[in-house]
């Protein structure tokens, strides 16, 4: 009684799918410096001031920071500063440990111009 045979049957190779692009990098190639908008107390403060706070790549330059914010938002920065935001100790059940790091940018654009975000 044969279950399987030895000979292995020719079948049609599966058609391949056009990889999906994410929007940003759609924009542009360098848009993935962003990771995302930092909301806290004190960038809330700095956006009335046109200054953003973004978290970004840890290997992000300024220039890949500025290209990011220029394709992802339509409008044109100014002024970027680049900060390496040090982990933190913790601990948690009497056990240490700790938080990544990372790193954020401030993004000043011109006066007029402005992020809409919620």
């Amino acid at each position: 009684m044969a279950l399987f045979s030895r000979t292995k049957k020719k079948t049609a190779a599966p058609e391949k799918k056009a990889p999906v692009l994410k929007e940003a990098a759609v924009l542009s190639p360098r848009a993935s410096a962003i990771v995302n908008l930092r909301v806290t107390e004190k960038a809330t403060k700095e956006s009335e001031q046109n200054t953003y706070t973004f978290n970004v790549r840890s290997n992000a330059t300024k220039t890949e920071i500025k290209e990011a914010v220029r394709g992802l938002y339509k409008v044109e920065p100014v002024k970027v500063s680049v900060v390496t935001v040090r982990g933190k100790v913790l601990f948690q059940k009497g056990k240490r440990g700790h938080t990544s790091g990372g790193k954020k940018a401030y993004v000043t654009l011109k006066k007029g111009d402005q992020i809409e975000f919620i």
